[in-house]
């Protein structure tokens, strides 16, 4: 298993690199969003550094709705071919789709919505994994807790929404954070474990929106995690994801956690 890094900027990834990481994440809606100069000043970085971006997370912005009366095929489609041809120019092999903002029902939302949400959503990954399924990259739904969306918020529902979909490079990714958040324990996502492509974590700054280093009291709980998630069987990565500005000092003895399990 290799140790990645989610990233927000070039310099970043180049903290990363110092730090030990074998790779980066990339953030989907910023890397769409990029002009070409920037795309190619961050191809330039990567190979500067030797790390591929395999990971893409922070899938897209709110303009692209997975589900709801903003739902739109033409645009879900149009942005992930765009976004795939970049990715893929950046070595990316996974793709996580959580992008709370997009998969959003309303409160107290009817049977029906709920109906129509999961025809939408299936559409949407489809539509998605046959977007990227031509440069060899899996799309994998992420559960989150529901503190940042009310929709898909474990990989029971992950699994429930993903089956027979026809696209074979679908998956689901787990995020240990969001588990802790929404209460979910390992024994719940063990049994759909051959789904479980790729794998997130990072610890709690004060907010669920700050998400951050790991803290070095905590090593024991995330060395646990990693020797169970192995010891079952998994063959992902792991990227600690976060929402803080980069620390160099901090991403080194995250590194250390991760890679001393």
């Amino acid at each position: 298993m290799e140790i990645g890094c989610s990233v927000f900027n070039n310099n970043e990834i180049r903290i990363a690199q110092e730090a030990g990481y074998a790779y980066v994440e990339l953030k989907g809606k910023l890397l769409a969003a990029m002009s070409e100069q920037e795309v190619e000043g961050t191809l330039r970085v990567l190979e500067e550094t030797g790390l591929s971006a395999y990971g893409i997370n922070a899938y897209c912005g709110p303009e692209i709705q997975m589900i709801g009366p903003g739902y739109d095929p033409a645009a879900a489609k149009a942005y992930g071919q765009k976004l795939a041809a970049r990715a893929a120019l950046a070595g990316t092999k996974m793709i996580g789709i959580g992008s709370p903002a997009s998969r959003r029902l309303p409160e107290g939302a009817a049977d029906w919505e709920y109906t129509e949400a999961r025809k939408q959503m299936r559409e949407f990954l489809q539509i998605t994994a046959e977007a990227f399924q031509p440069y060899g990259m899996t799309i994998c739904l992420e559960p989150l807790a529901p503190v940042f969306c009310n929709y898909v918020n474990t990989a029971e529902e992950a699994a429930w929404l993903l089956e027979g979909i026809p696209c074979s490079n679908l998956g689901i990714v787990i995020d240990y954070y969001s588990m802790e958040l929404s209460g979910e324990s390992e024994e719940d996502f063990m049994p759909y474990l051959p789904l479980i492509r790729h794998a997130h974590t990072s610890d709690d700054d004060g907010d669920p929106y700050r998400r951050s280093y790991l803290f070095s009291h905590k090593r024991a709980v995330h060395q646990k995690r990693i020797r169970r998630l192995l010891g079952a069987g998994y063959q992902g990565n792991l990227t600690l994801e976060m929402d803080l500005p980069a620390d160099a000092a901090a991403a080194a003895v995250s590194f250390r956690i991760l890679s001393s399990f």
